[in-house]
């Protein structure tokens, strides 16, 4: 348990030190810099995000936890949410709030908040399945929700980096 707090404590003084030099980057003009978008609902630990009014088919993209959710819209010339929108989808994202708020919560409680996700974007699309989509941890918590909530989607797609390619 000593060795486990120990580890977590080096982990929080990491994070911190990241976070500032992200607010430093920032400060100097160089964020990120993110497509308008609304947040439509909410939970304890996240937050869900709403690109467009569109009718079309919906991607609700799951951010991964231990990442901010613009990795996925960091500049407009490499914004996998504009590329998206683009293709003519609505898009929507599930952010998660930072591990402080976060750390008390398991891969069902994760699980739960993307179903919840799922039916509400259901319901304002006239019954409508949703794509899922996502990276990391995000495509590991999205296939577990669509393991179990498979009516609910209609299609998932998951990043898989190739270590093999990485090595050489």
């Amino acid at each position: 348990m000593i060795l486990y707090d120990a580890c977590r404590a080096l982990f929080g003084m990491t994070d911190l030190l990241r976070r500032a030099q992200g607010q430093s980057f920032q400060d100097f003009g160089l964020g990120p810099e993110e497509c308008p978008y609304e947040v439509v609902a909410s939970g304890a630990f996240w937050r869900h995000r709403d690109y467009g009014k569109s009718s079309s088919q919906s991607v609700l993209i799951v951010a991964a936890p231990i990442k901010r959710a613009y990795v996925w819209d960091l500049v407009p010339s490499s914004s996998a949410i504009r590329h998206i929108l683009r293709q003519g989808f609505h898009v929507h994202l599930l952010e998660w709030l930072p591990a402080e708020a976060t750390s008390e919560y398991g891969l069902a409680e994760y699980a739960e908040s993307i179903s919840e996700c799922v039916a509400r974007i259901s319901r304002r699309h006239s019954g409508a399945k949703t794509f899922l989509m996502g990276h990391s941890l995000g495509g590991t918590l999205a296939a577990i929700s669509a393991a179990s909530e498979s009516d609910s989607i209609c299609g998932l797609v998951l990043h898989v980096i190739d270590s093999e390619r990485l090595d050489g």
